[in-house]
């Protein structure tokens, strides 16, 4: 779920990247003819800009997520956790509906396998 939470993250920055940004950096004239030249060109100007670092910080954050689930050895806790909250709350509030999902299940199988091994410890503690 990780893996697969990080790689959508990674997909939804490419495709904010390349053709969105690509689309609307050439058909925002078109969309905002109403303004002055001047005020259209610099509000498509800062709304590419935003777009580039939203897609910049999606790409980061779906890396670091690919990462973690390649690399970290499982149980996690702490800055794991922490970090996978943070990328789903991020989600949430960018209303990435599928982001979100993936994040909250991953995180819910996370904190569940953490209190399962945990338990399993106390059990077998109790029977030595």
């Amino acid at each position: 779920m990780v893996f697969a939470s990080g790689t959508w993250m990674v997909v939804l920055a490419v495709v904010t990247l390349v053709p969105y940004l690509l689309w609307f950096r050439s058909t925002g004239t078109s969309l905002l003819e109403s303004g002055s030249a001047e005020s259209t060109a610099l509000l498509i100007s800062e709304t590419s800009a935003v777009i580039g670092i939203y897609g910049s910080v999606l790409l980061i954050a779906g890396f670091v997520t690919v990462w973690m689930a390649w690399r970290r050895p499982m149980p996690w806790s702490g800055a794991p956790v922490a970090w996978l909250v943070a990328c789903g709350a991020g989600a949430v509030l960018t209303r990435d509906v599928i982001g979100a999902i993936l994040l909250m299940v991953t995180v819910a199988l996370v904190v569940a396998q953490r209190r399962a091994l945990a338990r399993a410890a106390s059990v077998r503690a109790s029977a030595a």
